[in-house]
């Protein structure tokens, strides 16, 4: 049987973290250290979610129909800056994170961006090329001290 989703604005810190969580150190073990790892995962508290709760980020969650979980989340601003992507493992390759981001370009167009960029993880970068999205350039990030590499990746809409 295949699971329906629902996209919803409302989503608890709580809910933001353990996603968070779950996918950072579940799917991103394979392209990152475990140092690389830690940092970012002890850079996510529920205080700094809160920050971007309340900043001109505007956060859309999945859910999932039959059993009524979060499945994943996002956050885009106005000016097409995705912020975050993040799908539970167990709920990836079943078109979440399509669902997703197809959220995040219907919100950006509608707020007048004619692009989205985001600075994708080298997990998560095939998924963005998959879908449209092109490199600008590999950057290395500073995340408490630890150095990590990303991709800072653009669409137009």
């Amino acid at each position: 049987m295949t699971a329906h989703y629902f996209l919803t604005t409302e989503i608890s810190l709580e809910c933001i973290c353990m996603i968070f969580q779950d996918s950072v150190a579940h799917t991103c073990c394979r392209d990152y250290t475990s140092g690389q790892l830690q940092a970012w995962l002890n850079r996510a508290t529920e205080e700094r979610w809160q920050k971007l709760k309340n900043s001109d980020l505007h956060f859309i969650a999945a859910r999932c129909c039959e059993t009524g979980e979060y499945a994943g989340f996002t956050s885009v601003n106005a000016g097409g800056y995705l912020h975050s992507m993040f799908v539970r493992p167990c709920y990836q390759r079943k078109g979440v994170a399509s669902m997703l981001l197809r959220a995040a370009e219907t919100y950006a167009i509608a707020k007048g961006a004619d692009e989205l960029h985001t600075e994708a993880s080298h997990t998560a970068r095939p998924f963005f090329e998959k879908n449209g999205f092109g490199i600008i350039r590999r950057q290395t990030v500073d995340v408490d001290g630890v150095k990590m590499d990303n991709w800072l990746m653009d669409k137009k809409l």
